[in-house]
Order: structure tokens, then sequence, then C-alpha cells
């Protein structure tokens, strides 16, 4: 049984590596193209509302504002992941501030879609970022036990 913990916790320690992993590069390709491109970053949320049904108005002098603060938002959170995947025992801590920013983010796509609810690409966001949330919280909870020995 010894060695079936063993192996699971390795498991879980891979698991949360390649979570960490795919996150540091997903959000540092996404973190250069909303700094590259952010007009073509919000085109693309104002033609996924259209592809919902709804469609909302995003004037272009506000958008590069708060498409700056994403991409220093999100670069942040792929250097996070990127500690993270590099040494989890080392950077744990990191863990919190990492979930907070997914989860906040997900709570004010969800506040702005109920604002504006002709906006329905923010409601996509917000299931994004909440799934994205639940897995930065299941598996380093799993691999962060690993950590710590057994009472």
């Amino acid at each position: 049984m010894t060695n079936t913990s063993i192996d699971y916790s390795r498991r879980d320690v891979q698991l949360a590596r390649l979570l960490f992993a795919a996150l540091a590069i997903g959000f540092g390709f996404a973190s250069i193209s909303y700094a590259a491109f952010p007009s073509a970053i919000v085109a693309q949320f104002a033609q996924w509302d259209r592809a919902l049904g709804g469609g909302a108005n995003y004037p272009e002098t506000q958008n590069r504002i708060w498409v700056s603060l994403a991409a220093a938002n999100v670069a942040t959170l792929s250097l996070m992941s990127a500690l993270l995947w590099k040494d989890m025992r080392r950077y744990q801590q990191l863990h919190v501030p990492l979930l907070f920013m997914k989860c906040t983010s997900a709570a004010l796509f969800v506040a702005w879609w109920v604002a504006m609810p002709q906006a329905r690409s923010l409601a996509v966001a917000a299931g994004g970022d909440f799934a994205t949330a639940f897995a930065i919280w299941y598996f380093p909870t799993r691999a962060f036990r690993t950590f710590t020995p057994a009472a």
C-alpha cells in the first residue's frame, strides 16, 4: 500500500507540473498577444458576442488601457506558473496569489456580464477562468500534500 501512495503522489506532482507548464506557456502567449495585438483581442470578444447572439460596444480608447493591464496581469500569471513548474516545493506560496488572480478575474467577468448582458463573451471568459481556477486549486493541492509528512 505504501508503494501505491508513493506512485500516486508522484503522479500528483507530475500532473501539477504539467498544469503549470501549460499555464506558463498559455499565459505567456496570451500576454504577448494582448500587448502586441490589443485591437485584435478586443475584436475577438466582439466577434464572440455576435456569434453568441449578443453584441457589445467596446470603445477603442479605453480598451488599450485595460488590455495593457490584462497583458501585465497575464504575464505575472505566466511567471508564477513557470516558477511553480520549476520548483513547486520552493515556490509553493505562489499558488495562493495565482489562484486569487484567476478567481478574481472570473468573478469580474461575471460582474461585467451581469452589467452588460449583451456582452456574452464575458460569460464564456468567466467559464474559462473558473475552470482554470479549479485546475489551479485541484492539481497543486493534491501535489502539495506529498511535500508534508503524514501525521
